[in-house]
């Protein structure tokens, strides 16, 4: 063997074991790769569950919605995960040139992309995560320095590609922090005043009942069983006031002249709702 066949076979081996150090990913491009793996698995599993529920008329009600959401995210979690070890890529960072790898530029194995898909709850609250990747060294976010990731570039992207993915990332980045900002800072206060204008509309609804058991037996009623069972759907009323109001909570003071309703809400600051009757008569009923 000659020695330009030696070293010939020495950068050979080189070649085939060191692998070529690549560009760490655009933040832009990572956002815009994870919106569009969002909205792929979003889009599949809610279509899988209106095909179940059309397919085996399965209903899916308002006190469902933690098992979906539970659902969804088991299904994004591990559709992650399994895509970006092994050397796989999602969709999204397939369509945008990009993989994950450790920090040697090796798969990773499945365990740490769980570990990865995971980091994601952490990185999520106002993308703090997320924008931790324009500063730290590599472009990590803090899910890949929980796994020992990292995210690299697979090909060049001329500067149309980069303008492209630079305004969908933007516009990603608005979305999460909008969606964080209603779920965690507004949608309570919206839930909370949607709870207790429910809870009022219960009241009246049992004050108009108590009214016409009065007009039909010359008393106030100040048993809730009682109204229920007058009113002839004694199982819809008793569940609506359960779903509304906290358990032994709502109670009936009877006067001579009147009654007081008092009950506490099913919400976090545990509201106490009051309505006082009897209620004035509606432009439609007779007036004596």
């Amino acid at each position: 063997m000659t020695p330009s066949d030696s070293d010939s076979r020495v950068r050979l081996i080189d070649e085939e074991e060191v692998p070529e150090p690549q560009s760490p990913a655009h933040f832009f491009d990572r956002l815009a790769a994870f919106a569009l793996d969002f909205l792929f698995i979003f889009l599949l599993f809610y279509s899988g569950l209106f095909i179940a529920s059309f397919l085996f008329k399965i209903a899916f009600d308002i006190d469902s919605a933690l098992v979906r959401y539970a659902g969804f995210l088991a299904l994004f979690t591990f559709y992650g995960a399994y895509f970006s070890s092994g050397g796989r890529r999602t969709i999204g960072k397939r369509i945008f040139g990009l993989r994950v790898c450790d920090w040697d530029g090796a798969p990773l194995r499945l365990s740490q992309a769980l570990a990865r898909s995971f980091g994601y709850i952490p990185s999520s609250p106002l993308c703090l995560g997320f924008l931790w990747a324009l500063r730290s060294p590599g472009n990590r976010a803090w899910h890949d320095i929980l796994a020992g990731s990292r995210v690299v570039e697979t090909r060049t992207k001329g500067f149309a590609a980069h303008l492209l993915s630079g305004i969908l990332g933007a516009c990603v980045l608005a979305a999460m922090a909008g969606l964080w900002s209603w779920y965690y800072l507004a949608a309570p206060y919206y839930y909370q005043m949607r709870m207790v204008a429910g809870a009022k509309m219960s009241l009246q609804s049992l004050a108009a009942l108590k009214e016409a058991y009065y007009k039909e037996h010359g008393a106030y009623s100040a048993s809730l069983r009682e109204l229920a069972d007058f009113s002839g759907s004694k199982g819809e009323i008793i569940g609506v006031l359960k779903e509304v109001f906290e358990r032994q909570s709502l109670k009936i003071e009877v006067r001579p002249e009147g009654y007081t309703f008092r009950g506490r809400v099913k919400n976090a600051d545990r509201t106490e709702v009051i309505l006082s009757g009897p209620q004035p008569p509606s432009p439609g009923d007779d007036e004596y």
